[in-house]
């Protein structure tokens, strides 16, 4: 796997997905970004906690070579901070266990963790995707956020779901005893 894209592009693609990637895991593939570059152009940066996950697209990218990697995502969003180039190279090795990062006077490699150990998202099928206003989205959770259970015992319930039924968008939270929906 072989691409090249804007510092600017690659740490935007971390910062949206490096909220669901914990810092100390109890498993070293979830402190994992699963990227996906396409021979089409786009690449994809995808990380998943188990409970929660974020798949990211950047699409119009130079895609040399079509491939998957995945590397620890806080060290890799550490390193892009610390580049002195816009432009970036990421390239995997032909052995697939250290990837080759170059930003222009400064070089690094990182090593891949084996994909079989890197939690991946379901997928959408073909031509299924949703689209909705940042605005409504906001006012949904903000609606029922306050209900979603804050206590440390159960962290599985800290979280607003949302869902699609019969063509709109459903919010739910539940502090363990009653369910609002907006």
């Amino acid at each position: 796997m072989k691409f090249s894209i804007l510092r600017t592009r690659i740490l935007g693609a971390l910062d949206a997905i490096i909220g669901v990637v914990d810092k100390k895991p109890t498993h070293p593939g979830l402190a994992c970004v699963r990227i996906t570059a396409e021979a089409n152009g786009n690449v994809q940066f995808a990380a998943t906690n188990l409970v929660s996950g974020i798949r990211r697209i950047e699409t119009s990218i130079e895609v040399t070579r079509a491939g998957v990697i995945a590397l620890n995502a806080h060290d890799l969003r550490d390193r892009m901070q610390k580049t002195d180039s816009d432009d970036v190279s990421i390239s995997l090795a032909k052995d697939s266990t250290r990837v080759a990062i170059r930003s222009g006077a400064m070089a690094f490699s990182m090593s891949a963790f084996p994909l079989d150990d890197v939690p991946s998202l379901a997928s959408f099928g073909e031509g299924v995707a949703v689209e909705l206003p940042g605005v409504l989205v906001a006012r949904a959770i903000g609606a029922v956020s306050n209900y979603a259970y804050q206590g440390e015992d159960r962290p599985n319930q800290h979280q607003v779901r949302l869902r699609a039924v019969n063509a709109r968008m459903v919010a739910e939270a539940s502090d363990g005893h009653r369910v609002i929906m907006f």
